[in-house]
């Protein structure tokens, strides 16, 4: 049995095992050195190094398009300082941008516990369990089954949890942040540090009683394996070529990928929110024209800072065939392509893109618009070409393929531009050259948040109008930044209450920016400058450009000038979303002159001229349209509805529009930017102040008996918003007699609403009149010898009778329908005649009546009756 006893083999055996023995101690000493001076994206391989060394795993979890995980790696996570720190303290550190599912996952977990919120980065340590999972990167790789988070274990801060949010937090452990601009490293490390000794949670076992690292202890070196053997006979391979080296890619500023993208959704979402060029190159894993283009161009230092400094996203894939063959066959033929490898196309995203799908339909015309040739020798041309045994690209020579050399292709991309969609030919970008970031600043922006509109209403009524917190610019060129987020192509107001300054000479000056990756753009979208607060005092409409797709985040840039050094003005902005264009007569846009049945108008004195002339009833609406919440609410819901605006056909409609009862603040009256109410309607500025003044007559005149009449010099006044129902009983205005029937306030729901205007409608044509609950304006007279038919419930919760009795006599009143409610109660008073010294009161079910009787102490005086009813709806 010659095999079991042949030697030569057993040598070769042997020389195998005492080599790796040999280089285990090499290996060993280099993992050392070097396994904890990296940050991984890789969860599986960060969680094996924490457990086989039993240290802890610092997380920090983000997204491509988030600012402030820019200025977190930018300032802290990437600084040498931290990284050498890290090294130093043997923490493993963990660091993923790209893993949503990982992301919302972690959050899920332990949000709750540490009492985060959502805002990026977040930032957590771990605690590897035993049995943990060590080889999968799937979402649930940092579940509590995975590792335990660690809390504070003693001190002051005892069971905090090690999970926070870095951005918009004042301290972390009593520890201060410094703003944004400013973050440090020492700080972060003073965080982490705060959490030991440090326990796990929720078992509160010890994990870490110190931060401090110690050392590994290396295995021990393994006895002299001796010489090997002689190597068996064979034939001596031969020298070759040797292999050329490629190119590490230079590192990217932070605000843009360090390295292209590997996955298709990434890259698109990461074009899209940028509104950039995506450049996608694909190729396969054994092809050596793609060895060459990537060791001899596209890896190449050169092309990496060209890419970058154009902010074009770079795609690059060599093993994904499916959607190297699918691309092709949507473009191929309109770029007169062939199939050999490289294949280089350049698109823009199309609105609506798919971001989560990697399938091989990923860059299908629905998703992308492949560019051309916008203009010039080559228009038309598609952006699409092989480089491999081509001769030239738009006449622009390509080298041999030894020679390949970064700046052709670069020429060679730029011959595109400017560069137009194929095939509806619109302009995609008129150079390759981005347009230039934003201005600074901006990072400690107030964040309004999401514009509330009709298809993502909020929460409350006082939702649709957003405030920000009072605030002020100070100094001689200081700056605040608000953010919202809004539709694209619609209309925004912005208006500012709480103003003050103590400077006569500074200009305010107002930027609208929009915004990419969370930055605002230059040049801005529009720029105001007025002189003090004059114009966030009148308001102004905030018009965002139209595009496809909705949703986009908007930047305000107040700043002043030409104020001194001690300069302060304070103020508070309100904000919401208006009609853009809204049809003439409706509540936002009320015509000046002239009045027509179911049309909103500010002329009264036509109004209700025509509403005595037809007996038809009229309708103010008493409100605040730019600046109140209850109003802005209204013109969201209940005058958006068609039903409720059919219910307002037979009626003449006046608008009443007003400042703040500061006479300050913004109104239509005072809208006198372009194409703004005053300029549509020629309407000067004298007469604007003129119907304002009459707008508050017309108040004191309608409001109320016992109105309040504090906070303003105005005299009585009516809340609002307020629709009063009257009827009008002269033809000219000078005759004029408003009969108010009733009114009704804020209410949202149209059919509620619509149901109210039917009940005035009904008291109306009864005879009642509002006049009536209220004994100071009553002039009802109590009939002593007969019956007197009336109205009460609902909207008419009163009425008032004055009446006397002859000397010997009494008075004997019974109130009684049989068409009431069941549950309906009615309340007989009677008062003094000072309609104030109660002397007589009666309760009973309104359907079997309620009677009193009442004999006057002094026949010579007057005496009020009052008949009130309870839980009747009308």
């Amino acid at each position: 049995m010659p095999y079991y006893t042949h030697t030569p083999h057993g040598s070769r055996l042997a020389l195998l095992a005492a080599t790796c023995l040999f280089l285990l101690p090499l290996f060993f000493n280099k993992l050392n050195a070097q396994q904890f001076d990296r940050i991984y994206d890789n969860i599986a391989e960060a969680k094996a190094l924490a457990y086989a060394h039993e240290r802890p795993l610092l997380v920090v979890l983000g997204s491509l398009i988030c600012s402030h995980c820019n200025n977190f790696d930018d300032k802290i996570f990437f600084k040498p300082a931290f990284r050498q720190y890290a090294a130093d303290k043997r923490i493993v550190l963990f660091h993923q941008r790209n893993d949503t599912a990982l992301r919302v996952q972690v959050e899920k977990d332990y949000k709750k516990d540490a009492g985060m919120n959502s805002l990026l980065p977040l930032v957590y340590m771990f605690k590897v369990r035993d049995g943990a999972n060590l080889s999968s990167t799937g979402s649930k790789a940092l579940a509590p089954d995975q590792v335990d988070i660690l809390k504070v274990a003693s001190g002051p801060h005892a069971d905090t949890v090690f999970g926070f949010n870095y951005a918009n937090v004042g301290s972390v452990n009593g520890i201060r942040l410094e703003e944004e601009r400013n973050w440090s490293v020492s700080t972060f490390t003073r965080i982490i540090e705060s959490f030991f000794p440090a326990n796990r949670h929720p078992d509160n076992l010890l994990a870490w009683s110190s931060l401090t690292g110690g050392s590994v202890t290396p295995p021990v070196d393994p006895e002299d394996p001796g010489q090997p053997g002689e190597p068996g006979e064979g034939e001596e391979p031969g020298e070759g070529e040797d292999p050329q080296e490629p190119e590490t890619p230079p590192e990217i500023s932070a605000d843009w990928p360090e390295r292209p993208f590997t996955r298709i959704s990434e890259a698109k979402a990461f074009a899209y929110a940028n509104n950039r060029p995506l450049l996608v190159i694909l190729g396969s894993s054994i092809c050596a024209h793609c060895d060459n283009f990537d060791n001899r161009i596209f890896n190449t230092t050169a092309f990496w800072e060209y890419a970058a400094s154009r902010r074009i996203v770079l795609y690059h894939q060599r093993n994904d065939t499916a959607l190297r063959t699918e691309v092709p066959k949507h473009y191929k033929k309109a770029a007169t392509m062939n199939s050999l490898l490289p294949l280089i196309y350049m698109f823009k995203v199309r609105d609506g893109a798919d971001f989560s799908s990697d399938a091989k339909t990923a860059l299908d015309p629905d998703q992308v618009d492949i560019i051309q040739v916008g203009s010039g020798a080559y228009a038309g041309r598609v952006f699409g070409f092989n480089y491999a045994n081509v001769g030239s690209v738009n006449d622009i020579p390509i080298e041999a393929e030894r020679n390949w050399a970064p700046s052709t292709f670069i020429s060679i991309i730029e011959s595109f531009f400017p560069a137009r969609t194929y095939p509806a030919g619109e302009l995609a970008w008129s150079s390759v050259i981005p347009p230039p970031v934003g201005p600074s600043g901006y990072e400690n922006a107030h964040q309004f948040g999401r514009v509330p509109d009709q298809g993502q209403p909020p929460e409350n009524e006082l939702g649709w109008l957003l405030s920000a917190p009072n605030d002020a610019l100070s100094g001689s060129s200081a700056s605040k930044w608000h953010r919202f987020t809004g539709l694209a192509g619609q209309r925004y107001f912005l208006s500012a209450g709480n103003l003050a300054s103590n400077s006569s000479s500074a200009k305010v000056k107002l930027e609208l920016y929009a915004s990419a990756s969370g930055k605002p753009l230059d040049p801005p979208i529009l720029s105001r400058e007025t002189l003090g607060w004059e114009l966030l005092e009148r308001g102004v409409y905030l018009d965002t450009p139209a595009a496809a797709n909705a949703e986009r985040e908007y930047f305000i840039r107040l700043s002043h000038s030409g104020g001194a050094a001690n300069s302060l003005l304070s103020y508070s902005l309100k904000l919401h979303q208006l009609d853009k264009n809204p049809p003439i007569g409706s509540v936002a846009n009320p015509q000046w002159s002239g009045a027509q049945l179911g049309q909103w108008s500010m002329d009264r004195a036509a109004a209700e001229a025509k509403a005595a002339a037809e007996g038809r009833p009229l309708i103010y609406y008493f409100t605040g349209i730019f600046w109140c919440p209850y109003c802005v609410a209204l013109e969201q819901t209940l005058f958006a509805s068609a039903g409720f605006n059919q219910s307002l056909s037979d009626a003449y409609l006046v608008v009443v529009d007003n400042r703040r009862r500061d006479d300050s603040g913004p109104a239509l009256l005072r809208d006198n930017s372009e194409q703004g109410y005053l300029q549509r309607n020629s309407i000067s500025e004298l007469a604007a102040a003129a119907k304002l003044a009459d707008n508050l007559l017309l108040q004191n005149q309608l409001a109320l008996p016992g109105a309040n009449s504090s906070g303003w010099e105005h005299g009585p006044r009516i809340g609002y918003p307020t629709l009063v129902y009257c009827l009008v009983e002269a033809e000219t205005r000078a005759q004029a007699n408003i009969q108010p029937v009733g009114r009704i306030g804020y209410i949202s729901d149209p059919v509620l609403a619509s149901a109210q205007l039917d009940e005035l409608k009904r008291l109306a044509e009864s005879g009642y009149r509002e006049s009536n609950m209220y004994a100071e304006s009553s002039s009802g007279l109590l009939n002593l010898a007969g019956t007197l038919n009336s109205n009460i419930g609902g909207l008419a919760k009163a009425d008032w009778f004055k009446f006397s009795v002859k000397e010997g006599k009494c008075l004997v009143v019974k109130a009684v329908s049989e068409s009431a409610q069941s549950e309906a109660t009615v309340e007989l008073s009677i008062y003094a005649e000072n309609a104030q010294t109660l002397l007589l009161r009666r309760q009973d079910g309104l359907q079997e009546g309620a009677r009193v009787e009442f004999i006057p102490a002094d026949y010579s005086q007057s005496y009020w009756l009052k008949v009130q009813a309870f839980d009747q709806d009308g």
